[in-house]
């Protein structure tokens, strides 16, 4: 797998998406116990991202946020045509729901989003 997010949470590796290097692109979430080294895919309620690859996957607190990347589509013949992507997701890891984000928030409150030095809206 490569082109994929990961962080650290506790004793455990969170990784979301990615790509095999071949033809397939994921859209899954795993933990990797660092005790037990043993991989264990996270059950995911709400709104899911589509696959991608290459997109932002930063943490704060108890929470990671997904942002863009690439997503392959396929058009009638068959071929597939990469799509940026401009959405975001946020994991919260405890428990493990992975629910969308509402951009709207950040642009109502017209904070600058090309930015990491606002605080979250809270839960």
């Amino acid at each position: 797998r490569s082109s994929h997010g990961a962080q650290i949470f506790e004793n455990q590796m969170i990784i979301f998406g990615g790509w095999n290097g071949k033809d397939f692109i994921e859209d899954v979430c795993w933990k990797l116990s660092l005790d037990t080294l043993v991989w264990t895919p996270i059950e995911i309620f709400g709104d899911v991202p589509c696959t991608r690859y290459g997109h932002s996957f930063v943490r704060y607190l108890n929470r990671i946020l997904v942002f863009g990347g690439w997503h392959e589509e396929r058009d009638p013949s068959g071929a597939t045509n990469p799509a940026y992507l401009n959405d975001t997701y946020e994991l919260i890891l405890e428990p493990s729901v992975l629910k969308f984000f509402c951009g709207m928030w950040i642009l109502e409150h017209k904070l600058d989003y090309r930015s990491s030095s606002h605080p979250l809206p809270p839960a």
